[in-house]
């Protein structure tokens, strides 16, 4: 099991539903949780718990920061694995959990919010 990430009182990010899920933002080069970013992420676990046949979808983007074609994927890694953990922690089975890595939002349709990570359930999902 991963360690438990702790929220981070200074740590940028908002939550915001979206259809079937919840979307997380981040600060630029961050996949750090603050209070209100994981307690969205436990309100999804609520959902997946009503519903125990469902998957979770995680879909991770980052913004292009730097000339490193690979900082993306590594971000967007970082901040997935950080909302699997939550998952993982409040008690969804890793087997129930898809993390998709995306990378730089610039090359998907997915531009704003770039740096986010997108929590649906696989029965919600288009």
């Amino acid at each position: 099991m991963p360690p438990d990430p702790a929220p981070e009182k200074d740590a940028v990010g908002i939550a915001s539903p979206i259809t079937g899920g919840m979307r997380i933002t981040f600060a630029p080069d961050s996949a750090k949780l603050n209070t209100e970013t994981r307690a969205a992420i436990l309100a999804v676990v609520q959902s997946l718990k009503e519903r125990p046949e469902t998957r979770v979808m995680v879909d991770a983007t980052s913004s292009d920061a730097t000339n490193d074609p690979s900082r993306p994927r590594r971000m967007s890694l970082s901040r997935g694995l950080v909302v699997r953990a939550v998952l993982m922690n409040a008690g969804i089975p890793s087997t129930r959990i898809y993390v998709r890595v995306i990378g730089s939002s610039s090359k998907t349709d997915l531009l704003n919010p770039a740096d986010r990570v997108d929590i649906r359930r696989s029965d919600a999902v288009p």
